[in-house]
């Protein structure tokens, strides 16, 4: 039954990505060839030394399509990273620059902890030239010509993880991310991690967005891009997340739409992809 069950959710996860392909409505990491950005942690949920009043942990970026681990990224990709304590004082983060990035964190109270990650945006423009060969440039596609693809882009990263024995604290502060994936429940607190539900909402620029495809997978299910929950968010922003695991999980988003503003006329789509990574006790 269980091997039933298991094979079901990997059919089921492969039929809603290529819907969701075909449709053409959302794009998500994992559902085509796109890398994804996740924070990692060496410990998401670190025991606190009363003596000391200390705890510590280690945030690593993920970068790719295999969760937790895949390629490698360097800290002149980002252009903030920062640390919200429970108190809500904001603290920048410096990435180590060597292997996987990472940063070594202390931490003086207990609580719930955020940390946000922003990319910098990109532009990806693919042409072909007068022989018909196709080429990828790093610009939008001014000045160019048979264009057939134009993209402008940017990544965002959440993770929410928690010092200690004090679980309470504002898990469902929005970071102000312009795609950002916001909790409604205290990951921390589920209490049924095999069968519990985890609502989130989903915001692009501070509203929340409808209609925006998410998947969600738990460290161990895939080495792949597939995923353990495939959902999407109502008219009011809002999905809801089946736990079906414990320990470290992601959730994706994407959102892909016409260009606006200034990008109109430079590129052909304007997308957005953001992440969050949290323990399930």
């Amino acid at each position: 039954i269980v091997a039933i069950g298991h094979s079901f959710t990997r059919f089921f996860t492969r039929t809603a990505a290529a819907l969701a392909v075909s449709f053409g409505a959302l794009f998500y990491p994992g559902f085509g060839n796109a890398h994804a950005l996740w924070i990692n942690m060496t410990d998401y949920h670190p025991a606190f030394d009363t003596e000391k009043a200390l705890a510590k942990t280690k945030l690593y970026m993920g970068w790719g399509h295999h969760f937790p681990v895949d390629g490698y990224v360097s800290e002149d990709e980002f252009n903030r990273i920062w640390l919200t304590t429970p108190d809500g004082e904001e603290k920048t983060i410096k990435l180590e620059t060597t292997g996987f990035a990472a940063s070594e964190l202390k931490l003086t109270e207990e609580g719930i902890y955020l940390i946000g990650v922003t990319r910098h945006a990109s532009y990806n423009t693919k042409y072909r030239d007068a022989e018909g060969q196709s080429h990828l440039v790093k610009q939008d596609m001014t000045g160019l010509s048979n264009v057939f693809s134009s993209t402008y882009s940017q990544q965002f990263a959440k993770t929410i993880f928690c010092v200690g024995d004090r679980t309470a604290g504002a898990f469902d502060r929005p970071l102000g991310q312009t795609l950002e994936i916001v909790p409604l429940v205290n990951p921390y607190e589920i209490m049924n991690n095999t069968g519990g539900d985890l609502p989130v909402r989903v915001l692009f620029e501070g509203e929340p967005a409808a209609h925006v495809k998410l998947s969600a997978k738990y460290e161990g299910f895939s080495q792949t891009d597939e995923s353990s929950c495939a959902t999407m968010t109502d008219r009011n922003g809002v999905a809801h997340i089946r736990i079906i695991h414990w320990g470290p999980w992601v959730i994706k988003a994407g959102l892909t739409m016409e260009p606006r503003g200034d990008l109109a006329g430079r590129v052909m789509t304007e997308s957005y992809y953001a992440s969050l990574t949290f323990l399930v006790p």
